[in-house]
């Protein structure tokens, strides 16, 4: 409550006691009262004297206000000058930053080119607080001090205007000895919760004054020690900041075009990959299959050079059975199986089993007699094989061309033998060769003589018909 309605409230109570104790049986009570009440009044003088005292002190306060006051709205207009340019250095920054791409801005790079422009603000910033809560206080603890002053005069002026009214009423009460009726009575009388409820409310006023009067002490001593910020050096390194981020803003820009592009190689690298992916996964069957046909195999075989094997497999099959019967149950055609050379390739190479010996020997350690019937069953059996698969086609006619010579007595024995088994079995079956003893076991010849006039070919042993 008011510090005004002290006084009057206090007279009420007074007043409000005294009328409740007035009655005819208690008249004698009102001399007592008086005295009371002039006691009352002695201490409403005091009141009054030391009410000078405190306008004095309100004076006083009231010069350091002007000064704070002064020192405030210096810094209240420096304070809003920092603040407009402030203001207009972050719009120009917003409105820049709004043509940057959404997804190209890097608060994190930002930041760290702002911070010292940020760290030169965040000091600006604390300065304008600090004043203007400086001056929120200094302004709140004058305006407590002059409702406080204002009330005080008010207080002094109710408490003498209640002073005469109580006087008249207590002459009236005297006079009457008591109210008019029992409802104005009821109506003025207060209880001890609501008198307790006024004290409570006083002393709490009285302690709000004392704390304002802190604070406004304190608010004082804060603007004294405050400085007047240097507008120009900020601004100038304002503008040096906000170069800096419109280099940092220029050099963004081109980093993300340059990510971009990169980004767009990179996706197009994913694609061809994936492509590639798709090739390899569709082909690799084929590949596979190409590789083992061009001989990239354990034994260096092509596709080929396999058919082949299959082909000189059968060949050397049918070889063998007439190379056995010329060399009197000795050799055996057969095909390599292991390939010694992984730098060549293998598959069609042929050895020798000697069962003599009981191992296999490369052809070329064969002499040369047997060289002639290995080579002889050869031709042979690759007759066979053909004449095998041709469809029915015959192979009726066969030369043998030289290499009889190498023969001993024996094996030249064994190879003719074979080749009448061949003509006896309707071949024909000729035989080039200068050897004597085959001209001897040959009916039918045909030989060329040299002459002085030239070669002539004579036919010898053929049958003249009856």
């Amino acid at each position: 409550m008011p510090a005004s309605t002290r006084p009057r409230n206090w007279r009420l109570d007074e007043l409000a006691a005294a009328l409740s104790d007035a009655s005819e049986a208690a008249a004698a009570g009102v001399n007592a009262d008086i005295e009371s009440r002039q006691a009352a009044l002695a201490q409403q003088r005091q009141a009054s004297a030391s009410l000078a005292q405190r306008e004095a002190a309100i004076a006083t306060s009231r010069a350091g206000r002007d000064s704070a006051e002064a020192a405030h709205r210096d810094a209240v207009a420096a304070a809003d000058a920092a603040t407009q340019a402030l203001a207009h250095c972050r719009g120009a920054w917003q409105a820049e930053s709004a043509q940057v791409p959404e997804d190209s801005r890097d608060p994190v790079a930002l930041g760290e080119a702002l911070r010292q422009a940020q760290v030169a603000l965040a000091g600006l910033e604390q300065a304008l607080a600090t004043a203007q809560a400086a001056e929120r206080q200094a302004a709140a603890e004058d305006a407590g001090a002059q409702a406080a002053l204002v009330s005080a005069r008010q207080s002094q002026a109710q408490s003498a205007e209640r002073l005469a009214n109580a006087d008249a009423a207590l002459a009236q009460a005297l006079a009457q000895q008591g109210f008019a009726d029992a409802s104005a009575h009821a109506d003025a009388r207060l209880d001890d919760d609501a008198m307790q409820a006024l004290d409570a409310t006083l002393r709490t006023f009285d302690r709000q004054l004392a704390a304002a009067a802190d604070r406004r002490e304190r608010a004082e001593a804060a603007a004294q020690a405050l400085d007047t910020p240097d507008v120009e050096a900020l601004r100038t390194a304002l503008a040096a900041s906000a170069a800096t981020v419109e280099d940092l803003v220029r050099q963004q820009a081109e980093r993300a075009r340059s990510r971009d592009a990169l980004l767009q190689c990179q996706q197009r690298l994913q694609q061809l990959d994936q492509a590639g992916r798709d090739i390899e996964a569709r082909f690799a069957v084929l590949g596979r299959l190409a590789e083992v046909a061009n001989g990239n195999n354990p034994r260096r075989m092509t596709f080929q050079r396999f058919v082949l094997a299959t082909l000189l497999d059968e060949v050397l099959e049918a070889a063998s059975m007439r190379l056995l019967a010329m060399s009197r149950g000795r050799y055996v055609l057969q095909r390599v199986r292991e390939q010694a050379d992984q730098r060549s390739a293998g598959g069609l190479d042929i050895e020798v089993f000697d069962h003599d010996t009981g191992a296999a020997r490369p052809a070329n350690t064969l002499s040369g007699g047997e060289g002639f019937l290995a080579s002889l069953s050869l031709a042979l059996g690759l007759a066979d094989v053909v004449q095998s698969r041709a469809g029915g086609i015959q192979l009726d006619t066969l030369f043998v061309d030289e290499g009889f010579g190498t023969l001993d007595p024996e094996s030249l024995d064994f190879a003719l033998r074979t080749l009448l088994d061949l003509q006896q079995a309707g071949r024909l079956v000729g035989i080039i060769s200068h050897v004597t003893e085959l001209r001897e076991r040959i009916d039918v010849r045909l030989e060329v003589r040299p002459g002085t006039g030239g070669s002539r070919v004579l036919l010898t042993g053929v049958p003249v018909a009856a």
